[in-house]
């Protein structure tokens, strides 16, 4: 009888033998687990079960976005251990209680539908939380926390760590700290010494490198408790390929093109069009394949940067010159008729504050982007970009009003973190549709995501790279960022970008891993 024959016999037999088979008799996923969820199904069996007496009990696993971390870590392992040690004690926690719950109601309907089929008894289950008869302890038998929730005094058998970091918890010293202290506390203190496990209790951490410096460097990968791997989405003998864009495209016409850029204005990138020029080495073939994986690159929200850092577990990838020259998409006139795009506007605001800086022309830049979008295909033109500064707030209002004259805007966003009266000013005084917007969240974050817009073909320029401002603007901004002197430019035209998503967002009306 053949391995895969054994498996399927012992799943039948007892679908709690192993969480992987827990995770496909359990469950209605689409695919069973990657080799990649087999091996970590495999680590949590050895530490819960008792034949395994050396076996770690600290289990990290670093993994790209879309490959079943959460999922699998989550709810299958939750689940899984609820069912086969009713007086477990389960705490998953997540950056957020709301995003932990997100994790245990998918386990409270998970155990309150196998329950009955395993004799467990429900005593009371709350759609987050599910307290077993089992349970005589006072902590429920899984219960969702946030990082910084006030666990002082509870005791847990087993501790699920899900995401626990991102970039707004990881970008400063100050924070990266915060959450050290307590991760370092819960840690320590959250796990039972009377666990009802032989092994005393385990702790389960899935994640996501976000920062050279991040929890994960400092607390996990070098530490002689964690066994603790790191798994890339594509093999990173051929990233070259991804550098290289060593691919072509398919169009939605079913035409092949040499890049994104060469797409006609018409066409739009099919779904999983980017085609490899070699074959690539992938985590998840069969989930992901290198076609999906690539078209995320190339499609996707993100730059190719921020995808390195999300997917290669790549924490440097951020680090000095990130922006590309190919990423920029030029063409020499609007392809369609004017009046047959939505126009957007965005503007950055720089106002003279020091008199001694405005005389050195030493200030802040204001600067105007205007962007015409195509809603029919989902792509915008950058029409203008321009900048100028020492302007108050009524020369401001009147330099855009002018370079907005032959423009029938839709929609405008001023930056107004700085100052109010310039949309109040252009709103009063000018045809103008405009209205203040404050920026929130961390500003390079914003720039990158605009920049994927950029790297996708989504946004191109209607312009030539050697005409002086676009020329100015690629070298003194666009491949210096982030350690530009200025980036105001950058700015605005995020703005204008958030302006499109606005406008759109306004106009709008399962089992997956």
């Amino acid at each position: 009888m053949s391995q895969a024959a054994d498996v399927m016999q012992i799943a039948e037999r007892n679908p709690l033998a192993h969480p992987a088979i827990a995770s496909i008799q359990l469950f209605d996923y689409s695919l069973p687990p990657g080799p990649h969820l087999k091996e970590l199904y495999n680590a949590l069996w050895k530490a819960v079960d008792p034949d395994f007496p050396y076996a770690a009990t600290k289990i990290a696993r670093l993994l790209p976005r879309g490959h079943g971390k959460s999922e699998g870590i989550g709810v299958v392992f939750p689940t899984w251990v609820i069912l086969s040690y009713p007086d477990v004690r389960v705490a998953v926690i997540s950056k957020t209680a709301d995003l932990a719950a997100e994790r245990t109601s998918k386990v409270v309907d998970a155990v309150e539908h196998w329950a009955p089929q395993f004799g467990i008894e429900i005593e009371n289950a709350a759609g987050q939380q599910l307290n077993t008869a089992a349970n005589t302890e006072k902590e429920p038998t899984i219960s969702p926390y946030g990082l910084e929730s006030q666990l002082t005094g509870k005791h847990f058998d087993v501790i699920v760590w899900d995401d626990i970091a991102d970039w707004d918890n990881q970008r400063t010293a100050k924070q990266r700290r915060n959450v050290r202290e307590y991760f370092r506390d819960y840690e320590k203190n959250l796990i039972d010494p009377d666990s009802v496990l032989e092994c005393d209790g385990v702790q389960a951490m899935i994640g996501t490198r976000k920062h050279p410096q991040d929890i994960y460097e400092t607390d996990i990968l070098n530490s002689a408790s964690w066994d603790a791997r790191t798994y890339k989405a594509i093999a990173e003998e051929d990233w070259p390929l991804v550098e290289q864009r060593a691919w072509q495209v398919r169009g939605d016409d079913g035409e092949v093109y040499a890049d994104v850029g060469d797409l006609p204005a018409d066409v739009n990138l099919a779904n999983n069009g980017v085609i490899p020029d070699e074959p690539m080495t992938v985590l998840w073939p069969e989930h992901k394949p290198a076609e999906s994986l690539l078209y995320d690159i190339v499609d996707g929200d993100n730059t190719t940067p921020i995808w390195r850092r999300e997917n290669q577990q790549d924490p440097h990838a951020l680090s000095g010159e990130v922006f590309k020259s190919d990423w920029l998409t030029y063409v020499d006139e609007l392809p369609k008729p004017r009046s047959s795009y939505e126009w957007y506007a965005g503007m950055d605001i720089g106002l003279v504050e020091d008199l001694q800086q405005a005389a050195e022309d030493d200030t802040d830049w204001t600067a105007l982007a205007v962007i015409a979008w195509n809603a029919d295909v989902e792509r915008g033109y950058l029409t203008t970009l321009v900048r100028d500064r020492g302007m108050s707030v009524k020369e401001s209002a009147d330099w855009a009003e002018e370079h907005l004259e032959d423009v029938d805007v839709d929609q405008m966003l001023v930056e107004q973190n700085a100052n109010r009266g310039v949309a109040q000013r252009l709103r009063d005084d000018s045809p103008i549709p405009a209205e203040g917007d404050s920026s929130s969240g961390d500003k390079e974050e914003r720039i990158h995501n605009m920049a994927a817009d950029f790297e996708s073909s989504t946004l191109r320029i209607v312009g030539s790279p050697t005409d002086e401002e676009w020329r100015n603007f690629e070298v003194e901004e666009w491949l210096q960022f982030p350690n530009a002197s200025h980036d105001d430019r950058l700015d605005a035209i995020e703005i204008a970008m958030r302006a499109v998503e606005y406008d759109d967002d306004t106009n709008s009306g399962s089992g997956t891993w």
